[in-house]
């Protein structure tokens, strides 16, 4: 699975789900400004992401850490455009570059990556994420 991360304004927002050109917020329809956004394949906001934010909390993950909507209209929290919670957001945004190699090697040997995460490519969407939120 494909996801992306990204912070817009509500007329991107907009533009993005009203386009039909749409093939996501690092391929954006024209809409006057940039996304700043993270490609991160396989992280799916839920589980994956969850277990991260988790780690970066100090909480061990439960169904009900991440907050997940879906903003798009014609879709559901399973797809589409969702937006995640204020709690996860902040505690990203909180990551230091100290945390990182410890927040990494913890996020990669989850069971979601059934053995095959990658760790660099991790740190880089942890970077990401941290920079972003």
């Amino acid at each position: 699975m494909f996801y992306d991360y990204f912070r817009a304004s509500d007329a991107v927002i907009s533009a993005l789900i009203d386009g039909s050109e749409w093939m996501g917020p690092l391929l954006p329809p024209e809409v006057g400004e940039p996304v700043d956004a993270v490609d991160a394949k396989w992280i799916e906001p839920q589980v994956t992401l969850g277990r991260l934010v988790g780690f970066v909390q100090g909480m061990p993950w439960r169904v009900d850490l991440m907050e997940v909507t879906s903003i798009d209209p014609d879709e559901d929290a399973d797809a589409g455009l969702l937006q995640i919670g204020d709690a996860a957001r902040d505690a990203l945004a909180g990551v230091t570059a100290d945390q990182g190699p410890d927040l990494v090697a913890r996020w990669v040997v989850i069971e979601e990556f059934r053995g095959h995460g990658d760790a660099d490519y991790l740190a880089a969407v942890l970077t990401g994420l941290a920079d972003l939120s």
